[in-house]
């Protein structure tokens, strides 16, 4: 089970999920077997720095731009 809090600011501006929920924006994610490759070409397309790694309906982690430089592409050099 994944807990997930927010905690509201006293400003009246609303945090940025609650815009992406407000505005039906797209929230993109990816299959654990999904390219590297591939989740960076998306990343870049659809100008994101995340994408949220689901197995089926189950979140299992998300993938970031940190994860591609530090893990991925500094473990080839």
């Amino acid at each position: 089970m994944v807990g997930v809090y927010f905690v509201r600011s006293r400003e009246r501006r609303g945090t940025p999920l609650d815009r992406v929920f407000e505005r039906g924006e797209a929230i993109h994610s990816v299959g654990p077997d999904t390219p590297v490759t591939e989740c960076v070409r998306t990343m870049t397309a659809e100008k994101i720095g995340a994408l949220i790694v689901m197995d089926g309906e189950r979140l299992i982690g998300i993938f970031t731009e940190r994860d591609a430089l530090n893990k991925v592409l500094a473990a080839a050099t």
